[in-house]
C-alpha cells in the first residue's frame, strides 16, 4: 500500500513539473525539450531510401471522410486555442538586420517585415503570457543579406497538456473515429 502510495505521488510530481521548448535559429533551426536536467534534441533526421512496400488501400466512404474533415476543421481551431492558453513565452529574442544590394529595396523590406513582424507579435502576446521580449528589426543600408537571430523560450506544465488533449477528445475527436 505504501509503495502505491510513493508510485501516485510521483506521478503526480511529474504531471506538474515544468517542461520547455528552447526554439534558436542562426542561421540553422535548433530545438530543444527540457525536463528537470534532462534535454532532448529535436532535429531533423535524414531518411534513407526505403523501398516502397504494397500496402492495401484503406476502404472509405466519402460521407466518413466528409465527416472526418468537417470535425478536424471544427476542432482545429479549438486546440489552437486552447494550446496557446496554456503556455507561457518566457523570453523571445528577435534580431532582424534587413539588407539588400539597393537602399530602396532595402528600405521597402524594412517597412515590409515591420508590417509583419509587430502584428504577429500583438496577435502570441493577447493569446499567450509573454514575460520577456526583445525584438530589433533594422535597415543595414551596406550590407548585401539580411540576417536573423532568434531565440525563445516556451514553457508548460505537463498536466496542462493532458488537460487540453482531454478536453478535445470530450468535444469530439471522437465522432472522427466513429
Amino acid at each position: 500500500m505504501t509503495a502505491l502510495l510513493i508510485i501516485v505521488l510521483i506521478l503526480l510530481l511529474l504531471l506538474f513539473l515544468p517542461v520547455k521548448l528552447v526554439i534558436s535559429y542562426d542561421g540553422k533551426l535548433k530545438m530543444l525539450i527540457k525536463v528537470l536536467f534532462f534535454r532532448f534534441g529535436i532535429s531533423k533526421k535524414k531518411s534513407k531510401a526505403s523501398k516502397k512496400t504494397q500496402s492495401s488501400p484503406v476502404k472509405t466512404t466519402p460521407k466518413k471522410l466528409d465527416i472526418a474533415f468537417s470535425e478536424a476543421a471544427r476542432l482545429i481551431p479549438k486546440l489552437f486555442k486552447r494550446a496557446f492558453k496554456m503556455l507561457t513565452v518566457k523570453k523571445v529574442k528577435l534580431y532582424i538586420t534587413v539588407a539588400t544590394d539597393d537602399p530602396c529595396n532595402t528600405a521597402l523590406s524594412y517597412g515590409t517585415v515591420n508590417a509583419a513582424v509587430y502584428p504577429i507579435v500583438t496577435l502570441l502576446e493577447n493569446h499567450t503570457r509573454i514575460k520577456n521580449k526583445d525584438i530589433r528589426i533594422t535597415a543595414d543600408y551596406i550590407a548585401d543579406n539580411t540576417t536573423v537571430e532568434f531565440y525563445s523560450e516556451i514553457s508548460t506544465f505537463l498536466l496542462r497538456v493532458i488537460i487540453c488533449l482531454v478536453s478535445l477528445i470530450s468535444d469530439g475527436l471522437l465522432k472522427i473515429f466513429k
